[in-house]
């Protein structure tokens, strides 16, 4: 007799299921070596055959997660790769988290080219040679689109227009004893110097080298020199001037450049009397020189000027009172440098004003009156004033020449 595996019942050797609870019987097979009988797998089986399904089912699906986790990081890892197309012509976008990177703009050729455009106009006006058969002022004077001058101490002249390819300048030199000759000229990157190179029909070629007058505008300047106070070029002064017997007279003063050496040339002319100055630059500061008397030289201010600087001359002992006086004209107001001048021959005394870029100014007497003053200017064009001052100065040639830029 058999029993029920799962309540115990007792079963006949023939029933196939239990008729308690309905489980199927086992089937006894033949003996193993042992000597134990080997049940069959029943209805309790196929549960213990289900568990271990789903767990191979399981691990399975553990795998195939894991592997798709790993192609995922692997993708992260790895460049992305792009497939051409044969119509595709967009260029690939850069990654997110890449830096857009451009090419650096292609050089003006302009800006790295040694050539530049030279604007006549802005030549135009006096030159000074550096070398060359005279020293005189050059005065470039613009003509349609040329630049012109007279060399008058070689019966010449220079003509110049804009260059074609690597030339800046060029144009001819004629005169009625050489002849014409080719001219090409450069100018410097700051504009200041001006290069000839002069070529005969017959010779060889020479330079010559023309500057833009020292102490302009823009230049390198400051209180403490007598160049800071030097008259403008080109620059017409009008003064009124008081005489000690009561007289008073109007003075007119034109400055302008006339050669290498002379920084400033001045006609004043007063009652319809002319006089030529010349201010000449030397080491210690500048000085005054009538063209009547051209070995005649007086000190017209000192270098290093300050507050209690003195110096004397054959009529003044002066001296600094104060560097940014204040001088209300009428017109206008200038800071000057005020001077204390005295004269003790005559037991005289005075005060002098210097404006910077116009000379002097004013004068008082003792008693604060104006004996000189100057009430009205005008600028005229660049270069206009040469031709006036150098036709009434008649020593030129025994001037010293002094420093053009100390």
């Amino acid at each position: 007799m058999k029993h029920c595996t799962a309540c115990g019942q007792a079963m006949t050797d023939d029933q196939s299921f239990c008729l308690h609870c309905g489980l199927a019987a086992p089937r006894v097979s033949a003996p193993n070596p042992g000597g134990t009988p080997v049940a069959q797998a029943g209805p309790a089986g196929n549960g213990l055959k289900a568990n271990l399904l789903a767990a191979l089912f399981g691990m399975l699906a553990l795998l195939v997660i894991g592997g798709i986790l790993f192609l995922v990081e692997r993708r992260k890892t790895e460049p992305p790769v792009r497939t051409p197309t044969q119509t595709s012509t967009a260029t690939p976008e850069p990654a997110p988290d890449s830096e857009e990177t451009t090419s650096p703009p292609e050089p003006d050729p302009s800006e790295t080219s040694e050539h530049f455009q030279i604007p006549l106009e802005e030549l135009s006006g006096v030159w000074l040679p550096e070398s060359g058969p005279s020293l005189d002022a050059i005065h470039l004077e613009l003509s349609g689109d040329e630049l012109v001058a007279s060399l008058s101490a070689e019966s010449a002249t220079l003509i110049l227009r804009a260059g074609q390819g690597d030339e800046e300048l060029a144009g001819t030199l004629s005169s009625p004893a050489e002849g014409e000759a080719s001219v090409t000229a450069s100018l410097s990157k700051d504009m200041f110097e001006l290069t000839l190179t002069v070529t005969p029909a017959e010779g060889e070629p020479s330079k010559r080298v023309l500057h833009r007058p020292y102490y302009t505008v823009g230049s390198p300047l400051n209180q403490s020199m007598a160049q800071y106070f030097l008259p403008g070029l080109d620059l017409v002064q009008v003064f009124e001037a008081r005489y000690p017997d009561g007289e008073a007279a109007s003075v007119t003063a034109t400055t302008g450049i006339l050669r290498t050496g002379i920084l400033r040339s001045q006609v004043e002319n007063a009652s319809g009397a002319d006089e030529v100055y010349h201010f000449v630059a030397r080491q210690d500061g500048l000085y005054r020189v009538a063209d009547s008397r051209p070995d005649e030289e007086e000190l017209w201010l000192p270098n290093d000027l300050a507050v209690g600087t003195t110096w004397k001359t054959d009529t003044w002992q002066s001296e600094v009172l104060e560097m940014n006086a204040v001088v209300d004209l009428g017109f206008d107001k200038f800071q000057c440098l005020k001077v204390q001048r005295a004269n003790p021959a005559v037991e005289a005394s005075e005060t002098a004003y210097f404006a910077p870029g116009h000379g002097l100014v004013l004068v008082e007497d003792a008693q604060g009156k104006p004996t000189f003053k100057m009430t009205h200017i005008t600028h005229l064009a660049p270069g206009a004033a040469e031709a006036d001052v150098r036709k009434k100065a008649t020593s030129l040639d025994r001037i010293t020449p002094g420093k053009d830029m100390l």
